[in-house]
């Protein structure tokens, strides 16, 4: 079992795949146990786009970019900038780090 918010946990049900929405082709969804986030996820800004099937698959079913996701990234974001002192340029090394801490997109998925 691996820990996730319940956003996640709602959208993904008990679903462990879908189809991939560039190829249509049915893909499993991204196993945070089993895979390195940076290999399947890239994340500008607040946005987290899907590398591969898995990647792509997990973004949509789990609604990873909906309107307040995107706002509730932003806040931690410019928090964790206000606290650390940081700037932008920091933020990226720093967030792919974090990314396998729990739910499959960590910080505010």
């Amino acid at each position: 079992m691996a820990l996730t918010c319940w956003r996640c946990n709602r959208h993904k049900g008990t679903d462990l795949g879908s189809y991939d929405p560039e190829t249509g082709e049915f893909s499993f969804l991204f196993n945070p146990r089993k895979q390195k986030w940076s290999e399947h996820f890239v994340s500008e800004e607040a946005d987290i786009d899907g590398l591969t099937p898995e990647g792509r698959t997990t973004v949509k079913l789990l609604q990873l970019n909906g309107d307040e996701r995107l706002s509730e990234r932003k806040r931690f974001r410019d928090r964790y900038f206000e606290l650390n002192n940081l700037s932008y340029s920091a933020w990226v090394p720093i967030q792919n780090q974090t990314r396998s801490l729990s739910c499959s997109t960590a910080i505010a998925c």
